[in-house]
């Protein structure tokens, strides 16, 4: 959540993940360091050196350029960058939904019935994603798979949470974009779309749908995250009117 990254006076500590550890069979904790927040690099190596986790997921400004090579050098930890975000937001106080355009697929809010199509759509999409899991050998790629297709669908049964659809003619679902709202803000936090319909503009037209949504529930901003190689989502974020933010790096931290 982009919100863990912006708060000045979060309490630094690491947070147990049981879902990750049970997914992996390893115990897995996150630690996520705020754009502006004190703590110093020193600090940051000595909780990451101090872990008894198996795994730990360190995320931190791109801007602390210093840190990696302390990180790297821990005697009793094998620590690695995994992966490097970029965020873009967007007002949504003046959208516009005008903007939508006719297309040869259908965009429309998802259900509980929608489940299933979702999560295979989920295992195809993400199978092979680079991603910071995939940069870690440890971790095994269909564990990889499953994570993404149990988080696909995670947001269908929550209160705070908006999943759109594209369906085809033949109203079979060949994408899926997850939302979820945190007070005046939302955060895009997953997305696929079948090959056969990638470059023809269902990604853009789910966005668009889902920007009309948030607007009329209050939503003034929409905040947006990728891997800094994922050229294809940042250029049509950029088409949309989403601007940078910042970009964070995730390094993961291991026992030898």
């Amino acid at each position: 959540m982009f919100s863990d990254f912006t708060q000045r006076s979060k309490v630094i500590s690491q947070v147990v993940s049981p879902i990750e550890s049970n997914r992996f069979g390893i115990s897995v904790t996150r630690l996520n360091i705020p754009l502006q927040h004190s703590i110093t690099d020193n600090e940051i190596v000595e909780i990451c050196a101090e872990s008894k986790s198996e795994l730990l997921i360190l995320r931190y400004p791109s801007n602390r350029t210093l840190i990696s090579q302390s990180l790297s050098q821990i005697p009793s930890k094998l620590a690695f960058q995994a992966d490097t975000l970029v965020y873009f937001s967007k007002s949504l106080e003046n959208f516009d939904p005008q903007f939508f355009k006719t297309k040869d697929f259908h965009i429309r809010i998802a259900g509980l019935s929608d489940m299933q199509e979702i999560q295979a759509l989920a295992g195809s999409t993400f199978d092979g994603y680079s991603n910071h899991y995939q940069a870690n050998y440890f971790l095994k790629p269909e564990a990889i798979r499953l994570g993404f297709q149990e988080w696909a669908v995670s947001s269908l049964t929550s209160e705070n949470s908006l999943v759109v659809v594209a369906e085809d003619e033949s109203l079979s679902i060949c994408g899926f974009g997850n939302f979820i709202c945190v007070d005046d803000d939302a955060d895009f936090l997953l997305s696929g779309v079948h090959e056969r319909f990638q470059g023809r503009g269902v990604y853009s037209e789910m966005i668009r749908f889902a920007s009309n949504e948030l607007s009329i529930r209050g939503v003034k901003s929409l905040f947006i995250s990728t891997q800094i190689q994922n050229r294809s989502a940042i250029r049509a974020w950029i088409r949309a009117g989403f601007n940078f933010d910042f970009s964070l790096n995730t390094f993961h931290v291991m026992q030898r």
